[in-house]
């Protein structure tokens, strides 16, 4: 069974019918990523809006397309925030936002992410438009650091668009030369491409099912 869901009448704009992403956010609510902003969705109430009750959110979370939504193992909540206005993240706890946007003291330094992952310290790594470089979020300093693929591979790799953390290791996704195994600590690293039976060299999203499979 079917039914859709017109999320334009909370917001008077047709484009919050675009949908990016959805992320549960509690037992039976929703928070719901669109091309016209932040939405909520309660399940067991059938109702939903904008966002309201949290601290320090910006008008962006309103405004921009909300393309990614990424929660990490401290209860933090990423978003990607478009127009090039960086990423906010949203204490899910404290019900508090921070917002990493250009004219802030700690900004995003590229101009939006494209996928984030976390890994064994739990600190985070993104993968932004039209980059062939890393963005590094170190969680003690709260602070953002570009991060350049090795010279060797910034020649031969494209774009990335994907990233998943594996043991130490980042498998990168490449919007040209398929799926790339780095290791940030040594920057030794191997593609996966048309010689390794890779049938489209443009990897978009990366999933690890468990301790063997990537899809």
């Amino acid at each position: 069974k079917q039914k859709q869901y017109d999320l334009a009448v909370w917001a008077n704009n047709r484009w919050a019918n675009f949908i990016w992403n959805l992320r549960l956010i509690s037992s039976d609510s929703l928070w719901v990523g669109t091309q016209a902003g932040l939405f909520w969705y309660c399940l067991s109430k059938k109702a939903g809006g904008r966002i309201t009750n949290a601290i320090n959110k910006s008008a962006l979370i309103d405004s921009v397309s909300i393309t990614t939504q990424f929660q990490d193992s401290h209860g933090l909540l990423w978003m990607r925030l478009g127009k090039g206005n960086g990423v906010s993240s949203y204490n899910i706890k404290e019900k508090r936002f921070v917002n990493y946007s250009g004219n802030s003291a700690n900004a995003y330094p590229l101009r939006y992410p494209l996928d984030i992952a976390e890994d064994k310290k739990g600190n985070l790594w993104f993968v932004s438009d039209a980059s062939r470089s890393l963005v590094y979020w170190e969680r003690k300093n709260d602070r953002f650091q570009i991060v350049p693929l090795p010279t060797a591979l910034q020649k031969q790799a494209g774009s990335l668009d994907a990233i998943c953390y594996d043991d130490s290791i980042l498998w990168l996704g490449s919007n040209t030369d398929g799926l790339i195994k780095l290791n940030p600590q040594s920057n030794n690293f191997r593609i996966y491409g048309h010689d390794r039976n890779l049938v489209n060299s443009h990897v978009s999203s990366i999933f690890k099912e468990n301790n063997e499979r990537l899809w």
